[in-house]
């Protein structure tokens, strides 16, 4: 039951990292319609691209290290280094997300709710990165003894 959770959430990562590539080229042209209908200047919609761009460059390095971590677990290493890594890395990617989103607040008051969502996750997973190293450490201590 395991290995077909992990199975099927891996599948819906690498949907969703696609899914973020495939609508990368046509976000210029919905922001300019969405845009329109808020009355945003040329400005305004220019930083949210911007706002955006960045923010899909993060997330699909986090969804990338979330596949490690996934495929990782599939070949049964839950607890090493590399997943410590990658989890740092999604960790990371929130945080730079959140930093993002809090300067395109300024033009875009919604995405201070973005802003405070990321900040909260990347707590979150900085608190898991705390428990998956002490996980690891113990792992490794496991593993000199035998």
């Amino acid at each position: 039951m395991q290995n077909r959770t992990t199975k099927i959430t891996l599948y819906i990562t690498v949907l969703v990292a696609v899914g973020i590539v495939v609508l990368l080229p046509f976000m210029p042209a919905l922001l300019r319609w969405y845009g329109s209908l808020r009355n945003f200047s040329q400005a305004q919609c220019a930083c949210i691209l911007a706002a955006y761009v960045l923010c899909a460059a993060a997330a699909e390095w986090a969804l990338v290290n979330m596949i490690r971590i996934l495929r990782s677990i599939l070949a049964g290493q839950v607890f090493v280094t590399a997943n410590l890594r990658a989890v740092r890395c999604i960790r990371t990617a929130c945080l730079l997300v959140s930093l993002v989103c809090l300067a395109a607040a300024f033009v875009y008051l919604p995405l201070i709710i973005v802003t405070l969502i990321m900040g909260f996750l990347s707590l979150t997973v900085g608190v898991l990165c705390q428990v998956l190293k002490a996980a690891v450490a113990i792992r490794e201590e496991n593993d000199l003894t035998i």
